[in-house]
């Protein structure tokens, strides 16, 4: 468990120094790379001027890397961080009860585990930093239902993701374990 604690530890503390380096990225909590053993390996940001939703699907989308973003069944907590008006976070209500998550309040949020690398949190940071510099390769339109943000005119490559190596594929048929391919 020590070791697994220093290992969050780094991969934090590496997430943190790359992610303040980034124009209109905001952290949450505690953002000192030097106290990253004092914290879980969370973060939770938001990107100015890019919508929580938006920056999740481009994470995935673009990158093939799963994030949670909104208020992570905290909602009271973080309506207070991010400093939204009781007056306004009743209108959030109305509208969730109208049918519409456009325009709520939210955070994105990494997180860290035992099998996580530097290489994978560097690439995290390289798609995050795209994100606030606008550099965006697809189009992307919001489902007002959900507040899920799809890309249209770009198509993702899954297959660098999920697809099987040939190899393998063929010995799967034969009866052997599949495994990813990276």
């Amino acid at each position: 468990m020590e070791a697994l604690a220093r290992l969050e530890a780094e991969l934090t503390a590496h997430a943190l120094r790359r992610l303040q380096e980034i124009d209109g990225v905001e952290i949450y909590g505690l953002a000192e790379p030097e106290r990253a053993s004092e914290r879980v390996g969370v973060i939770p940001f938001n990107v100015r001027g890019v919508d929580h939703y938006k920056v999740a699907a481009v994470l995935s989308f673009e990158g093939g890397i799963g994030v949670r973003n909104g208020c992570f069944c905290a909602h009271p907590y973080i309506l207070r961080l991010l400093k939204v008006p009781g007056e306004e976070a009743l209108r959030h209500q109305q509208d969730i009860v109208d049918g519409t998550h456009v325009g709520l309040p939210g955070l994105v949020r990494i997180s860290f585990g035992c099998y996580n690398t530097l290489e994978e949190v560097d690439h995290t940071v390289d798609v995050v930093a795209r994100v606030a510099a606008g550099d965006i390769e697809g189009e992307y339109q919001q489902d007002p239902l959900t507040g899920a943000y799809w890309p249209r005119g770009y198509e993702p490559d899954y297959e660098h993701y999920f697809g099987l190596k040939q190899g393998l594929v063929a010995r799967s048929r034969r009866g052997g374990i599949p495994r990813c391919g990276v």
